[in-house]
């Protein structure tokens, strides 16, 4: 869509998750995580895949699918502290060659 392509907030959560799925070298699953556009323009939540299937799940497959989604966006705010941590090096990296 065209306004997906415009929103800079949408393309660094595309990046982000591609460079953490790339990182991952797994196959597509329901667990993988997808981006979910709310309501209001420039608004998004990042979601396991069968989240919107959940109501139709039985009941006891629910339980495990929440625990492995869990898993899923545990691991990613994983990659998002590891990615944090590492551009915040190559700026004080910078910022430390230009004062020389």
């Amino acid at each position: 869509m065209q306004w997906e392509r415009n929103d800079p907030l949408f393309c660094r959560l595309t990046a982000l998750l591609d460079a953490f799925y790339a990182e991952q070298k797994i196959s597509p699953s329901p667990f993988r995580l997808l981006i979910e556009r709310l309501k209001f323009p420039g608004t998004y939540r990042i979601v396991p895949g069968f989240s919107v299937a959940l109501d139709e799940l039985p009941e006891h497959l629910k339980a495990s699918y929440l625990t492995l989604g869990q898993a899923e966006m545990q691991a990613f705010t994983h990659f998002l502290k590891r990615q944090w941590q590492k551009e915040r090096e190559e700026k004080q990296s910078l910022h430390a060659s230009a004062q020389i």
